[in-house]
């Protein structure tokens, strides 16, 4: 539908209900309205979450740094099939059940081989969704499974639309952690209830999609015409925050700006175009999954809908956390010795040890000493892979060791060394009490605050994760007292490079970005000369009101460089740059259209060699006037002034 505007939702869980026309001709209708007045009685937190989730959806959609995501998303599943004793048909096979996951996958990826029957006037609209399913192999206990879970039931009646099925005081199983795992019930829901499902926001115990057996997947005892998994396909869209296409309302909106307004539902196989609302001579998108035709006639996802499933995932989205499951990883078998041990934070007094291990190992035992000594002290911990050790001898090298304990032995890692600072000099860096060397290991720091932090190793990388909360505010970040060559640098929330300042040697450093847009923004601290120290060096990042100013070139955007490696054409361009390499590198070239300002207005990240080297830039949407055109490849940064005129 049209508008973006933020509304309050109108729903929180759908379901699919059979209505008959005649007895001949089933067809679906929606119950949606009465359970979710229902269920906001009980649980009127939930509408509070799902306005949160709503304004998160519009900021990502409506923010042109943050709706880029190029990798595919693998969501974990496990499927509980619930079944009666009385009713042995209800126990459906795993040929049904990975039946049904094929046309998951087929019809998010838009490998459905009904795409073809998209109109003409929708195919630049139908999306691959980017999203793939696959079974679990770890319980949340930690142990192996296949993802499908089996339970009888002495249950005598259906388990009817009140989430039953999920209680464990109705007979019914709880759901696994939802943010590790899509929880997919399959059961006998009764009265001609088809599949329902939770929207992001629901409370936890009641997440999850749960589905008819016989209208689960192509395979086995299906009925036509909800025969080819469409159902399972509509309610997963519910779960990644879809809604109906007519809103649910009389030309009501469902927020996606592309698929157009209509009247109402379409039932069975609508020919093509069917006009409500006024919306042109395309008519209807009733081919979208989301709308209520019947199996045979549903082969599409929109772009705009994919926006809505992606900003979810993203940076503080509602079931971002599935991107750090370990649902997918199998669980390891024997007893495993610890790895990747690290001391950090070390002082004249104590040090933090931490290490990484299977986690089907629960105990360890820590030990150390100093090197020149015999005698081995210990700490028992359980559930952890992280420990301080205090009271440490000043200006000594200790070994250490960690003893994973299994059921019937038990592993030594191989010993690593620290050593203590003199009583003298010491330096206290609060950020590496857990790694913080990646993107997704990050730690968030508060702004116009002076921080202190070390470059404890030589491999070691220090990233920072802070966030502009109202657009067009203007950052400065700052590293000085530096007891080595440092460089740092500043990424959006999509990781691309938007900022840096390598000045050489003990030289403070500084990144200006003006007219910044609402965001996470990442700050990297690396030594240039692969060197660690026991001093600490001092960052600060300002948010200002006003715009900051840059003391020279070297310190603007990308560390621009006029060299004539880079060439752009045509200059003054009007529909696209043609953005040329010269030099002889291969490798994954960022380019950054940069205002007059330092905004960053376009990028583009792509692999680029020296038989492959001619970028194309759309510029269409892009406004008049003079830009800088920045290339970073191989930590190099390349750039040139251009024109855009029409």
């Amino acid at each position: 539908m049209r508008n973006l505007q933020f509304l309050a939702p109108a729903i929180a869980v759908s379901f699919f209900v059979l209505s008959s026309i005649s007895a001949q001709t089933p067809t679906r209708s929606c119950a949606t309205q009465e359970y979710h007045l229902d269920h906001t009685k009980y649980f009127p937190e939930v509408l509070d979450n799902v306005e949160a989730i709503e304004r998160h959806t519009l900021q990502y959609i409506t923010t042109p740094q943050l709706s880029v995501r190029g990798s595919v998303i693998t969501i974990p599943v496990v499927i509980h099939i619930i079944h009666r004793t009385a009713n042995p048909s209800e126990n459906i096979s795993d040929e049904q059940i990975m039946s049904q996951l094929e046309v998951l996958n087929n019809d998010y990826r838009r490998l459905n081989k009904d795409a073809t029957s998209t109109p003409s006037v929708f195919q630049t609209l139908a999306a691959d969704c980017g999203i793939e399913f696959k079974l679990a192999q770890r319980t949340a206990e930690g142990t192996a499974t296949n993802g499908i879970v089996r339970y009888a039931s002495s249950r005598k009646t259906p388990w009817g639309k009140s989430d039953d099925v999920k209680i464990p005081s109705m007979g019914g199983i709880a759901p696994w952690n939802p943010s590790k795992y899509l929880n997919l019930y399959v059961c006998s829901i009764g009265g001609g209830v088809l599949g329902y499902s939770s929207m992001p926001g629901s409370l936890a115990a009641y997440d999850g999609v749960v589905i008819d057996y016989r209208f689960f997947g192509t395979k086995g005892n299906v009925v036509a015409p909800f025969h080819m998994g469409r159902t399972t396909t509509h309610e997963v869209g519910h779960w990644l925050n879809l809604r109906h296409t007519w809103g649910d309302n009389d030309c009501g909106d469902d927020l996606v700006h592309d698929t157009p307004q209509q009247r109402e539902p379409n039932y069975g196989c609508v020919t093509f175009p069917h006009i409500s609302c006024s919306n042109d001579n395309k008519g209807d998108m009733f081919m979208n999954f989301m709308d209520y035709t019947d199996d045979g006639c549903m082969n599409m996802f929109s772009s705009g809908q994919k926006a809505r499933i992606q900003a979810i995932f993203a940076f503080g989205g509602a079931r971002s956390s599935l991107l750090s499951s370990d649902a997918l990883t199998p669980p390891v078998v024997g007893c495993v010795a610890a790895s990747g041990l690290s001391a950090q934070n070390i002082s004249a007094q104590s040090a933090t040890i931490t290490w990484m291990a299977s986690l089907d190992i629960k105990n360890y035992i820590v030990e150390y000493k100093v090197k020149s000594i015999n005698a081995w002290q210990s700490m028992t911990v359980n559930n952890v892979t992280i420990v301080q050790i205090d009271k440490l001898l000043a200006d000594a090298t200790y070994e250490y060791r960690i003893k994973s304990l299994c059921s019937d032995k038990a592993e030594y890692s191989p010993i690593s060394l620290c050593t203590t600072l003199p009583a003298s000099d010491m330096c206290s860096d609060i950020f590496e009490l857990n790694s913080n060397n990646t993107f997704s290991t990050a730690k968030e720091i508060p702004l116009n605050a002076t921080l202190t932090a070390l470059i404890d190793s030589k491999i070691d990388n220090d990233y920072f994760v802070f966030k502009v909360a109202d657009a067009h505010k203007h950052i400065q970040v700052s590293l000085t007292n530096l007891p080595n060559d440092y460089d740092v640098r500043l990424y959006n929330s999509q990781h691309l490079l938007i900022g840096t300042s390598n000045r050489k040697a003990l030289s403070d450093e500084k990144i200006v970005f003006n007219n910044a847009p609402m965001d996470y923004y990442y700050v990297r601290v690396f030594s240039t000369s692969a060197s660690s120290t026991t001093q600490c060096y001092k960052l600060e990042v300002n948010i200002a009101e006003n715009i900051f100013t840059r003391e020279d070139d070297t310190e603007k955007i990308g560390d621009v460089k006029k060299l004539e490696k880079l060439q752009t054409y045509p200059n003054p361009s009007s529909e696209n740059i043609n953005v040329e390499l010269t030099m002889e590198t291969e490798g994954l070239a960022q380019i950054n259209l940069i205002d007059m300002t330092g905004r960053s207005i376009l990028q583009k990240t792509c692999e680029v060699s020296p038989s492959n080297n001619i970028v194309k830039l759309d510029i269409l949407g892009v406004t008049e006037g003079f830009y800088i055109l920045n290339v970073r490849l191989e930590e190099e940064n390349y750039s040139k002034k251009v024109m855009i005129a029409r």
